[in-house]
Protein backbone atom coordinates (compact mmCIF):
# COMPACT_ATOMS: atom_id res chain seq x y z
CA UNK A 1 0.00 0.00 0.00
CA UNK A 2 1.19 3.57 -1.00
CA UNK A 3 -0.59 7.16 -0.41
CA UNK A 4 -1.26 8.86 -3.42
CA UNK A 5 -2.94 11.85 -1.93
CA UNK A 6 -3.63 13.04 1.90
CA UNK A 7 -6.96 15.61 2.22
CA UNK A 8 -7.97 17.12 5.29
CA UNK A 9 -10.43 19.83 6.71
CA UNK A 10 -11.04 21.10 9.29
CA UNK A 11 -8.20 18.66 11.42
CA UNK A 12 -6.32 21.21 14.43
CA UNK A 13 -4.35 23.47 12.20
CA UNK A 14 -5.88 22.48 8.76
CA UNK A 15 -9.16 24.57 8.32
CA UNK A 16 -10.11 24.18 4.80
CA UNK A 17 -9.35 21.28 1.98
CA UNK A 18 -7.93 23.61 -0.51
CA UNK A 19 -4.84 24.41 2.20
CA UNK A 20 -4.83 20.69 3.46
CA UNK A 21 -3.78 18.49 0.48
CA UNK A 22 -0.89 16.65 0.52
CA UNK A 23 -0.84 15.64 -3.56
CA UNK A 24 2.29 12.63 -3.74
CA UNK A 25 1.90 12.53 -7.68
CA UNK A 26 4.66 13.14 -9.60
CA UNK A 27 4.91 15.42 -12.86
CA UNK A 28 4.93 12.70 -14.50
CA UNK A 29 1.96 11.49 -12.85
CA UNK A 30 3.11 8.54 -11.08
CA UNK A 31 3.18 8.05 -7.33
CA UNK A 32 6.17 9.67 -6.12
CA UNK A 33 8.24 6.82 -3.82
CA UNK A 34 9.99 9.40 -1.85
CA UNK A 35 8.16 12.26 -0.45
CA UNK A 36 9.82 15.25 1.86
CA UNK A 37 7.62 17.79 3.56
CA UNK A 38 8.93 20.76 5.01
CA UNK A 39 7.66 23.11 7.50
CA UNK A 40 9.10 25.00 10.60
CA UNK A 41 8.27 23.76 14.02
CA UNK A 42 4.98 24.28 14.81
CA UNK A 43 3.17 24.59 11.30
CA UNK A 44 1.63 20.80 11.49
CA UNK A 45 3.52 18.47 10.78
CA UNK A 46 2.81 15.91 13.52
CA UNK A 47 -0.76 16.87 13.15
CA UNK A 48 -0.14 15.79 9.32
CA UNK A 49 1.20 12.52 11.01
CA UNK A 50 -1.89 12.50 13.69
CA UNK A 51 -4.39 12.70 10.52
CA UNK A 52 -3.67 10.17 8.89
CA UNK A 53 -2.93 7.48 11.64
CA UNK A 54 -6.89 8.86 12.30
CA UNK A 55 -7.91 8.57 8.81
CA UNK A 56 -6.70 5.19 8.85
CA UNK A 57 -7.12 4.04 12.51
CA UNK A 58 -9.69 5.41 13.93
CA UNK A 59 -7.83 6.50 17.00
CA UNK A 60 -4.29 8.18 17.75
CA UNK A 61 -2.62 6.53 19.81
CA UNK A 62 -1.07 9.10 21.73
CA UNK A 63 -4.60 10.36 22.68
CA UNK A 64 -4.75 6.88 24.61
CA UNK A 65 -2.00 7.43 26.60
CA UNK A 66 -3.31 7.66 29.83
CA UNK A 67 0.07 9.45 31.93
CA UNK A 68 -0.22 12.02 29.49
CA UNK A 69 -3.76 13.45 29.37
CA UNK A 70 -5.41 12.22 31.81
CA UNK A 71 -3.33 13.31 35.03
CA UNK A 72 -7.10 14.49 36.53
CA UNK A 73 -10.45 13.89 36.15
CA UNK A 74 -10.89 17.44 34.72
CA UNK A 75 -8.67 17.37 32.45
CA UNK A 76 -10.16 18.36 29.27
CA UNK A 77 -9.65 15.96 26.02
CA UNK A 78 -7.25 17.52 23.14
CA UNK A 79 -10.09 17.92 20.34
CA UNK A 80 -9.86 16.82 16.82
CA UNK A 81 -10.90 20.18 15.90
CA UNK A 82 -8.73 22.90 17.61
CA UNK A 83 -9.92 25.81 16.12
CA UNK A 84 -12.30 26.85 18.62
CA UNK A 85 -11.48 30.33 19.34
CA UNK A 86 -13.58 31.54 16.11
CA UNK A 87 -17.12 30.92 15.35
CA UNK A 88 -16.63 27.10 13.38
CA UNK A 89 -17.99 27.45 9.78
CA UNK A 90 -21.21 24.97 9.33
CA UNK A 91 -19.06 22.42 7.25
CA UNK A 92 -17.62 19.15 8.16
CA UNK A 93 -14.68 17.97 8.32
CA UNK A 94 -12.59 15.05 7.11
CA UNK A 95 -9.68 13.11 6.33
CA UNK A 96 -9.70 11.67 3.05
CA UNK A 97 -6.41 8.90 2.56
CA UNK A 98 -6.22 7.65 -1.23
CA UNK A 99 -4.23 4.58 -1.51
CA UNK A 100 -2.74 2.01 -3.98
CA UNK A 101 -4.62 -0.95 -2.31
CA UNK A 102 -8.56 1.32 -2.58
CA UNK A 103 -10.21 1.71 -5.52
CA UNK A 104 -12.20 4.47 -3.38
CA UNK A 105 -10.23 7.06 -1.27
CA UNK A 106 -10.64 5.63 2.89
CA UNK A 107 -12.58 8.80 4.34
CA UNK A 108 -13.21 10.09 8.03
CA UNK A 109 -15.56 12.22 8.84
CA UNK A 110 -15.23 14.92 12.14
CA UNK A 111 -18.79 15.87 12.97
CA UNK A 112 -20.00 19.30 13.41
CA UNK A 113 -20.46 19.88 17.17
CA UNK A 114 -21.23 22.67 19.72
CA UNK A 115 -18.75 25.28 20.75
CA UNK A 116 -15.87 23.97 22.79
CA UNK A 117 -18.08 20.11 22.95
CA UNK A 118 -15.52 17.50 22.38
CA UNK A 119 -15.90 15.94 18.83
CA UNK A 120 -12.81 12.88 19.48
CA UNK A 121 -13.13 10.36 22.23
CA UNK A 122 -10.61 8.11 22.76
CA UNK A 123 -11.06 4.12 22.99
CA UNK A 124 -9.08 1.63 22.39
CA UNK A 125 -11.88 -0.92 20.76
CA UNK A 126 -12.41 2.18 18.37
CA UNK A 127 -9.51 0.80 16.60
CA UNK A 128 -10.48 -0.45 12.98
CA UNK A 129 -10.01 -3.82 13.10
CA UNK A 130 -6.89 -5.39 10.96
CA UNK A 131 -5.06 -1.85 10.70
CA UNK A 132 -3.77 -1.84 14.21
CA UNK A 133 -0.19 -2.09 12.69
CA UNK A 134 -0.38 0.93 11.58
CA UNK A 135 0.24 2.56 15.24
CA UNK A 136 3.27 1.05 14.78
CA UNK A 137 4.20 2.30 11.44
CA UNK A 138 3.50 6.03 12.73
CA UNK A 139 4.50 5.72 16.24
CA UNK A 140 8.07 3.47 15.61
CA UNK A 141 10.69 5.72 15.12
CA UNK A 142 9.42 8.04 18.60
CA UNK A 143 8.55 4.40 20.65
CA UNK A 144 12.27 3.21 19.65
CA UNK A 145 14.55 6.59 20.58
CA UNK A 146 12.40 6.07 23.92
CA UNK A 147 13.26 2.77 24.40
CA UNK A 148 17.02 3.41 23.34
CA UNK A 149 16.80 6.74 26.25
CA UNK A 150 16.20 4.17 28.94
CA UNK A 151 18.76 3.65 31.26
CA UNK A 152 17.23 1.03 33.39
CA UNK A 153 16.96 -2.13 31.61
CA UNK A 154 13.69 -3.77 32.84
CA UNK A 155 11.96 -0.51 32.13
CA UNK A 156 12.98 -0.60 28.86
CA UNK A 157 11.77 -3.96 28.27
CA UNK A 158 8.49 -2.89 30.34
CA UNK A 159 8.03 -0.15 27.42
CA UNK A 160 9.03 -2.48 24.23
CA UNK A 161 6.34 -4.87 25.38
CA UNK A 162 3.80 -2.16 25.80
CA UNK A 163 5.06 -0.28 22.50
CA UNK A 164 5.94 -3.66 20.16
CA UNK A 165 5.42 -7.14 22.36
CA UNK A 166 2.82 -9.29 22.74
CA UNK A 167 1.33 -8.04 26.18
CA UNK A 168 -1.33 -11.30 26.47
CA UNK A 169 2.29 -13.39 26.38
CA UNK A 170 4.04 -11.07 28.92
CA UNK A 171 0.74 -11.28 30.93
CA UNK A 172 0.83 -14.83 31.54
CA UNK A 173 4.68 -14.75 32.23
CA UNK A 174 3.86 -12.00 34.83
CA UNK A 175 1.18 -14.13 36.06
CA UNK A 176 3.63 -17.34 36.49
CA UNK A 177 6.11 -15.51 38.24
CA UNK A 178 3.50 -14.22 40.39
CA UNK A 179 2.28 -18.26 40.95
CA UNK A 180 6.61 -18.66 41.62
CA UNK A 181 6.84 -16.22 43.94
CA UNK A 182 3.63 -17.29 45.39
CA UNK A 183 4.65 -20.66 45.97
CA UNK A 184 8.69 -19.89 47.61
CA UNK A 185 6.65 -17.79 49.73
CA UNK A 186 4.20 -20.76 50.72
CA UNK A 187 7.41 -23.18 51.09
CA UNK A 188 9.01 -20.20 53.50
CA UNK A 189 6.06 -20.27 55.43
CA UNK A 190 5.60 -23.69 56.04
CA UNK A 191 9.41 -24.15 56.56
CA UNK A 192 8.55 -21.56 59.92
CA UNK A 193 5.06 -23.62 61.03
CA UNK A 194 7.38 -26.67 61.07
CA UNK A 195 10.17 -25.06 63.41
CA UNK A 196 7.35 -23.18 65.45
CA UNK A 197 6.15 -26.46 66.52
CA UNK A 198 8.49 -29.02 66.58
CA UNK A 199 7.47 -31.75 69.23
CA UNK A 200 9.46 -31.59 72.94
CA UNK A 201 11.07 -34.71 73.54
CA UNK A 202 11.90 -34.42 76.97
CA UNK A 203 7.81 -35.28 77.42
CA UNK A 204 7.76 -38.50 78.95
CA UNK A 205 4.70 -40.18 77.82
CA UNK A 206 3.56 -44.36 77.48
CA UNK A 207 3.37 -44.69 73.21
CA UNK A 208 0.86 -47.70 74.24
CA UNK A 209 -1.04 -45.74 76.55
CA UNK A 210 -4.58 -45.87 74.46
CA UNK A 211 -4.14 -49.60 73.66
CA UNK A 212 -4.06 -49.67 77.64
CA UNK A 213 -6.68 -47.35 78.07
CA UNK A 214 -9.20 -48.19 76.16
CA UNK A 215 -8.72 -52.16 77.15
CA UNK A 216 -9.81 -51.09 80.71
CA UNK A 217 -12.77 -48.98 78.98
CA UNK A 218 -13.61 -52.31 77.11
CA UNK A 219 -13.83 -54.28 80.29
CA UNK A 220 -15.91 -51.60 82.16
CA UNK A 221 -18.47 -51.09 79.47
CA UNK A 222 -18.64 -55.37 79.36
CA UNK A 223 -19.85 -54.34 82.66
CA UNK A 224 -22.65 -52.27 81.70
CA UNK A 225 -20.79 -48.99 81.62
CA UNK A 226 -20.83 -46.63 78.84
CA UNK A 227 -17.49 -44.91 78.82
CA UNK A 228 -16.42 -43.74 75.09
CA UNK A 229 -13.17 -45.18 73.69
CA UNK A 230 -10.55 -42.53 73.39
CA UNK A 231 -9.42 -41.87 69.91
CA UNK A 232 -6.45 -39.91 68.08
CA UNK A 233 -8.19 -36.68 67.18
CA UNK A 234 -9.43 -36.46 70.92
CA UNK A 235 -9.67 -32.34 71.81
CA UNK A 236 -8.35 -31.26 75.27
CA UNK A 237 -12.63 -30.73 75.97
CA UNK A 238 -13.26 -34.20 75.56
CA UNK A 239 -10.11 -35.64 77.79
CA UNK A 240 -11.48 -33.22 80.54
CA UNK A 241 -15.27 -34.93 79.90
CA UNK A 242 -13.70 -38.24 80.51
CA UNK A 243 -12.00 -37.46 83.40
CA UNK A 244 -15.31 -35.89 84.88
CA UNK A 245 -17.07 -38.82 84.02
CA UNK A 246 -14.32 -41.58 85.42
CA UNK A 247 -14.15 -39.31 88.94
CA UNK A 248 -18.04 -39.12 89.11
CA UNK A 249 -18.27 -43.26 89.01
CA UNK A 250 -14.95 -43.40 91.66
CA UNK A 251 -16.91 -41.58 93.87
CA UNK A 252 -19.77 -43.62 93.17
CA UNK A 253 -18.19 -46.77 93.79
CA UNK A 254 -16.30 -45.67 96.72
CA UNK A 255 -19.82 -44.48 98.45
CA UNK A 256 -21.64 -47.90 97.41
CA UNK A 257 -18.87 -49.75 98.63
CA UNK A 258 -18.69 -48.14 101.84
CA UNK A 259 -21.97 -48.87 102.61
CA UNK A 260 -21.93 -52.36 102.03
CA UNK A 261 -19.08 -52.52 104.14
CA UNK A 262 -20.43 -50.46 106.97
CA UNK A 263 -23.65 -53.22 107.18
CA UNK A 264 -20.82 -56.28 107.17
CA UNK A 265 -19.30 -54.72 110.25
CA UNK A 266 -22.96 -54.09 111.87
CA UNK A 267 -23.60 -57.95 111.04
CA UNK A 268 -19.85 -59.12 112.52
CA UNK A 269 -20.32 -56.94 115.53
CA UNK A 270 -23.89 -58.11 116.19
CA UNK A 271 -22.65 -61.63 115.65
CA UNK A 272 -20.05 -61.32 118.61
CA UNK A 273 -22.36 -59.64 120.93
CA UNK A 274 -25.49 -61.52 120.61
CA UNK A 275 -26.55 -63.88 123.46
CA UNK A 276 -26.88 -67.75 123.76
CA UNK A 277 -30.75 -67.87 122.48
CA UNK A 278 -32.57 -65.50 120.07
CA UNK A 279 -36.57 -66.68 120.02
CA UNK A 280 -36.87 -70.03 118.72
CA UNK A 281 -33.58 -70.11 116.87
CA UNK A 282 -30.88 -72.50 118.53
CA UNK A 283 -27.48 -70.39 118.53
CA UNK A 284 -25.44 -71.80 115.77
CA UNK A 285 -28.68 -71.42 113.41
CA UNK A 286 -28.52 -67.29 113.74
CA UNK A 287 -25.25 -67.60 113.45
CA UNK A 288 -25.49 -69.77 110.11
CA UNK A 289 -27.57 -66.85 108.95
CA UNK A 290 -25.55 -63.83 110.12
CA UNK A 291 -22.83 -65.99 107.99
CA UNK A 292 -24.81 -65.98 104.93
CA UNK A 293 -25.88 -62.18 105.04
CA UNK A 294 -21.87 -61.35 105.83
CA UNK A 295 -21.39 -63.90 102.44
CA UNK A 296 -24.47 -62.20 100.37
CA UNK A 297 -22.66 -58.51 101.21
CA UNK A 298 -19.74 -60.17 100.61
CA UNK A 299 -20.03 -61.71 96.72
CA UNK A 300 -21.69 -58.23 96.05
CA UNK A 301 -18.82 -55.96 97.51
CA UNK A 302 -16.04 -58.03 95.52
CA UNK A 303 -17.19 -57.00 91.88
CA UNK A 304 -17.70 -53.55 92.85
CA UNK A 305 -14.20 -53.11 93.78
CA UNK A 306 -12.98 -54.81 90.97
CA UNK A 307 -15.12 -52.64 88.69
CA UNK A 308 -13.37 -49.66 91.35
CA UNK A 309 -9.94 -50.38 90.63
CA UNK A 310 -10.33 -50.22 86.98
CA UNK A 311 -11.89 -47.10 86.62
CA UNK A 312 -8.72 -46.34 89.41
CA UNK A 313 -6.56 -47.45 86.73
CA UNK A 314 -8.55 -45.61 83.14
CA UNK A 315 -8.04 -42.55 86.09
CA UNK A 316 -4.44 -42.88 86.23
CA UNK A 317 -3.82 -44.00 82.35
CA UNK A 318 -5.84 -40.80 81.53
CA UNK A 319 -3.30 -38.55 83.26
CA UNK A 320 -1.01 -39.87 80.58
CA UNK A 321 -3.50 -39.48 77.56
CA UNK A 322 -3.42 -35.53 77.49
CA UNK A 323 0.66 -35.37 76.20
CA UNK A 324 -0.02 -38.30 74.18
CA UNK A 325 -2.59 -36.77 72.14
CA UNK A 326 -0.72 -33.53 72.46
CA UNK A 327 2.74 -35.18 70.81
CA UNK A 328 -0.34 -37.06 68.55
CA UNK A 329 -1.73 -34.27 67.13
CA UNK A 330 1.81 -32.12 66.75
CA UNK A 331 3.14 -35.35 65.03
CA UNK A 332 0.26 -35.44 62.74
CA UNK A 333 0.54 -31.66 61.81
CA UNK A 334 4.38 -31.91 61.05
CA UNK A 335 3.58 -34.85 58.54
CA UNK A 336 0.71 -33.08 57.35
CA UNK A 337 2.73 -29.70 56.84
CA UNK A 338 5.66 -31.69 55.76
CA UNK A 339 3.83 -33.75 52.91
CA UNK A 340 2.77 -30.26 52.00
CA UNK A 341 6.13 -28.71 51.43
CA UNK A 342 7.57 -31.83 49.92
CA UNK A 343 4.74 -31.16 47.41
CA UNK A 344 5.33 -27.32 46.13
CA UNK A 345 8.92 -28.38 46.18
CA UNK A 346 8.95 -31.27 44.11
CA UNK A 347 6.10 -30.93 42.25
CA UNK A 348 4.45 -27.60 41.87
CA UNK A 349 7.77 -25.52 41.89
CA UNK A 350 9.63 -27.69 39.30
CA UNK A 351 6.28 -27.29 37.04
CA UNK A 352 6.01 -23.57 37.70
CA UNK A 353 9.50 -23.26 36.34
CA UNK A 354 9.70 -25.30 33.71
CA UNK A 355 6.59 -22.95 32.25
CA UNK A 356 7.99 -19.62 33.01
CA UNK A 357 11.11 -20.90 31.26
CA UNK A 358 8.94 -22.06 28.50
CA UNK A 359 7.56 -18.71 28.29
CA UNK A 360 10.80 -16.66 28.82
CA UNK A 361 12.49 -18.59 25.77
CA UNK A 362 9.23 -17.70 23.33
CA UNK A 363 8.81 -14.03 24.51
CA UNK A 364 13.10 -13.93 24.07
CA UNK A 365 13.07 -15.55 20.60
CA UNK A 366 10.19 -13.03 19.62
CA UNK A 367 11.69 -10.09 20.99
CA UNK A 368 15.30 -10.79 19.83
CA UNK A 369 13.80 -11.70 15.94
CA UNK A 370 11.48 -8.43 16.51
CA UNK A 371 14.87 -6.09 16.11
CA UNK A 372 16.17 -7.57 12.74
CA UNK A 373 20.06 -7.27 13.78
CA UNK A 374 21.77 -8.08 11.27
CA UNK A 375 19.95 -5.61 9.19
CA UNK A 376 20.48 -2.66 12.01
CA UNK A 377 23.93 -3.51 11.76
CA UNK A 378 23.89 -2.86 8.24
CA UNK A 379 22.82 0.47 8.47
CA UNK A 380 24.39 1.27 11.30
CA UNK A 381 27.76 0.28 9.61
CA UNK A 382 26.10 2.16 6.52
CA UNK A 383 25.72 5.73 8.31
CA UNK A 384 29.07 4.65 11.05
CA UNK A 385 28.89 6.59 13.44
CA UNK A 386 31.65 5.69 15.61
CA UNK A 387 34.24 3.02 14.41
CA UNK A 388 35.15 1.59 17.11
CA UNK A 389 31.41 0.31 17.38
CA UNK A 390 29.98 -1.67 15.16
CA UNK A 391 28.08 -4.56 15.93
CA UNK A 392 24.77 -3.77 18.26
CA UNK A 393 23.85 -6.54 20.14
CA UNK A 394 19.83 -6.87 21.78
CA UNK A 395 19.59 -9.31 24.34
CA UNK A 396 16.62 -10.16 26.20
CA UNK A 397 17.37 -11.71 29.92
CA UNK A 398 15.10 -13.73 32.01
CA UNK A 399 17.77 -14.57 34.43
CA UNK A 400 16.56 -11.69 37.11
CA UNK A 401 13.02 -11.41 38.76
CA UNK A 402 12.17 -8.56 36.19
CA UNK A 403 13.01 -9.33 32.66
CA UNK A 404 15.28 -6.88 31.10
CA UNK A 405 15.95 -5.90 27.59
CA UNK A 406 19.86 -4.83 27.10
CA UNK A 407 21.03 -2.90 23.57
CA UNK A 408 24.74 -2.97 24.28
CA UNK A 409 27.57 -2.59 21.35
CA UNK A 410 31.00 -4.38 22.01
CA UNK A 411 34.23 -2.87 21.57
CA UNK A 412 36.23 -4.17 18.68
CA UNK A 413 39.08 -4.09 21.15
CA UNK A 414 37.75 -6.67 23.33
CA UNK A 415 36.84 -4.60 26.49
CA UNK A 416 33.10 -4.43 28.19
CA UNK A 417 30.02 -3.62 25.89
CA UNK A 418 28.90 -0.13 25.64
CA UNK A 419 25.45 0.70 26.73
CA UNK A 420 24.36 3.40 24.09
CA UNK A 421 22.34 5.26 26.48
CA UNK A 422 25.25 5.97 28.99
CA UNK A 423 27.95 6.58 26.43
CA UNK A 424 26.40 7.99 23.01
CA UNK A 425 25.98 11.39 21.98
CA UNK A 426 22.41 12.58 21.39
CA UNK A 427 23.51 12.21 17.83
CA UNK A 428 25.32 8.87 17.71
CA UNK A 429 22.08 7.97 19.70
CA UNK A 430 19.88 9.07 17.26
CA UNK A 431 21.36 7.49 14.44
CA UNK A 432 21.22 4.45 16.51
CA UNK A 433 17.22 4.66 17.14
CA UNK A 434 16.94 6.10 13.63
CA UNK A 435 18.94 2.08 12.49
CA UNK A 436 16.38 0.39 14.98
CA UNK A 437 13.53 1.62 13.44
CA UNK A 438 14.30 1.56 9.30
CA UNK A 439 14.84 -2.19 10.11
CA UNK A 440 11.78 -2.52 11.90
CA UNK A 441 9.64 -0.74 9.51
CA UNK A 442 11.22 -2.31 6.42
CA UNK A 443 10.09 -5.57 8.39
CA UNK A 444 6.43 -4.56 8.70
CA UNK A 445 3.59 -7.05 7.81
CA UNK A 446 -0.24 -5.78 8.04
CA UNK A 447 -2.78 -8.09 9.89
CA UNK A 448 -3.11 -10.58 6.84
CA UNK A 449 0.70 -10.95 7.19
CA UNK A 450 1.56 -8.88 3.62
CA UNK A 451 4.54 -6.46 3.61
CA UNK A 452 3.68 -2.53 4.60
CA UNK A 453 4.99 -0.43 1.05
CA UNK A 454 5.16 2.59 3.16
CA UNK A 455 7.41 4.24 5.67
CA UNK A 456 6.94 7.54 7.68
CA UNK A 457 10.03 9.30 9.09
CA UNK A 458 9.33 12.28 11.18
CA UNK A 459 12.93 14.63 11.08
CA UNK A 460 15.11 11.73 11.95
CA UNK A 461 18.01 14.03 11.12
CA UNK A 462 18.68 15.75 14.15
CA UNK A 463 22.64 17.01 15.21
CA UNK A 464 24.16 15.37 12.33
CA UNK A 465 27.01 16.64 11.08
CA UNK A 466 27.38 16.66 7.21
CA UNK A 467 28.97 13.54 6.61
CA UNK A 468 26.46 11.54 8.37
CA UNK A 469 23.57 13.59 6.76
CA UNK A 470 24.94 12.43 3.65
CA UNK A 471 24.90 8.79 4.71
CA UNK A 472 21.68 8.84 5.99
CA UNK A 473 20.23 10.34 2.34
CA UNK A 474 21.87 7.45 0.76
CA UNK A 475 21.03 4.91 2.85
CA UNK A 476 17.54 6.09 2.15
CA UNK A 477 17.75 6.46 -1.76
CA UNK A 478 19.31 2.76 -1.51
CA UNK A 479 16.24 1.78 0.28
CA UNK A 480 13.85 3.21 -2.29
CA UNK A 481 16.08 1.68 -5.23
CA UNK A 482 16.50 -1.72 -3.85
CA UNK A 483 13.11 -2.23 -1.80
CA UNK A 484 10.67 -0.13 -4.11
CA UNK A 485 8.92 1.23 -0.53
CA UNK A 486 7.58 4.77 -0.39
CA UNK A 487 9.16 6.81 2.08
CA UNK A 488 7.25 10.04 3.59
CA UNK A 489 9.74 11.96 5.14
CA UNK A 490 9.38 15.60 7.01
CA UNK A 491 11.88 17.92 8.46
CA UNK A 492 11.76 21.17 9.82
CA UNK A 493 15.35 22.18 8.87
CA UNK A 494 14.82 23.76 4.71
CA UNK A 495 18.65 22.86 4.36
CA UNK A 496 17.91 19.23 4.48
CA UNK A 497 14.97 19.63 2.42
CA UNK A 498 16.98 21.15 -0.27
CA UNK A 499 19.90 18.61 -0.02
CA UNK A 500 17.49 15.48 -0.72
CA UNK A 501 16.24 17.30 -3.58
CA UNK A 502 19.34 17.47 -5.25
CA UNK A 503 20.25 14.21 -3.79
CA UNK A 504 17.03 12.79 -5.33
CA UNK A 505 15.85 15.23 -7.72
CA UNK A 506 12.19 14.40 -9.58
CA UNK A 507 13.27 14.72 -12.88
CA UNK A 508 15.68 11.53 -11.62
CA UNK A 509 13.91 9.56 -8.77
CA UNK A 510 10.35 9.48 -8.24
CA UNK A 511 10.37 12.08 -5.81
CA UNK A 512 7.83 14.96 -4.26
CA UNK A 513 8.93 18.19 -2.62
CA UNK A 514 6.09 19.73 -1.00
CA UNK A 515 6.23 23.12 1.95
CA UNK A 516 4.07 24.39 4.18
CA UNK A 517 3.93 28.06 3.73
CA UNK A 518 2.19 28.57 6.68
CA UNK A 519 -0.09 27.16 10.10
CA UNK A 520 -1.76 24.50 8.72
CA UNK A 521 -1.55 25.59 4.78
CA UNK A 522 0.21 23.94 2.02
CA UNK A 523 2.15 25.90 -0.54
CA UNK A 524 0.71 25.55 -3.92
Amino acid sequence: MKFKKVEIQDFRSYKDIKDGTFDFTTAANEIADFISIYAPNGFGKSTFFDAIEWGFTQNMERLLRKDRFRASKETERPPIDSNRDTVREAKEGFVRLHVTTESSPIERTIPVTRHYQPDFKEKDEKTTAKRIYFRDLILAQEKISVLLKEDDESARYAKYIESFGDSNLNNNYQLITELIRHNNSKIDSLTQALNDIRPNNDVVFDPEILMKINAEIELLNQQGEHIPLVVFDWTEKQILHLADLISGRIIDLQYVISKAKEKINTIQALKAAMETDIANLTKDEFEKRLDDAISTCQKYLLPMESLLQSFEKVKAYKENVTPFLKHDAIMRKVQALSEEKLFLEEHVRPQLEKERATLADFIKKQIESSFHTKLINTFYKKIDPTPDYKDIVIVCDFSAEKPRLNILIPDENDQLPVVPSIYFSAPQLNILSFSIFLSKVLKMKDDDDKPVDCIFIDDPIQSMDSIHILSTIDLLRSIIIRTGKQIIFSTHDENIHHLLQRKMPPNKFKSKYIELETFGKVKQ
